[in-house]
């Protein structure tokens, strides 16, 4: 999807058609996605290399208007509220996009472009996550990313 990533898409699905109902079928499981996916709202999540009959269920669970979701969800989020110190408590969600696209190499012009955001703003959100993180220079950030979940090859 050249236009937007499939958790921004289900995200405007979601804001504009209220109706409607969500599986993400995927093969990204970093606790970055995972914690996405269940802000943006969605109603199910399967792997892609889960069995056939898991995504079929997970269908029928969300067609009826239930939740379905596999145990790497249910595993990272339970990891996400026991940290007290996890990405997700420390990082706003658009610095959490700002730190994704940093460690992908892209410039604060090419963020600010990509976030419809000037790049003093980016700046600033390089500056803040750098200070809350307490890291020094950008291969602490790439480290952070890394065990974190932050970088991710599609940003």
């Amino acid at each position: 999807m050249p236009a937007q990533d499939g958790i921004s898409m289900a995200e405007a699905l979601l804001k504009e058609l209220s109706s409607v109902r969500v599986l993400a079928l995927t093969n990204l499981k970093d606790p970055f996605t995972i914690n996405r996916l269940r802000e943006v709202g969605i109603h199910g999540y399967v792997e892609k290399d889960q069995p056939l009959d898991i995504l079929e269920d997970a269908m029928r669970t969300v067609a009826r208007g239930e939740h379905y979701f596999t145990a790497i969800v249910h595993q990272v989020s339970s990891q996400l509220a026991r940290d007290p110190v996890a990405f997700s408590k420390i990082l706003s969600r658009r610095e959490q996009d700002v730190i994704r696209l940093v460690v992908a190499g892209w410039t604060s012009k090419e963020i600010a472009r990509k976030l419809k955001l000037h790049p003093r703003s980016i700046e600033t959100h390089r500056y803040r996550i750098m200070k809350k993180l307490e890291l020094k220079n950008v291969v602490d950030l790439i480290a952070y990313a890394d065990k974190h979940g932050l970088r991710r090859e599609d940003s």
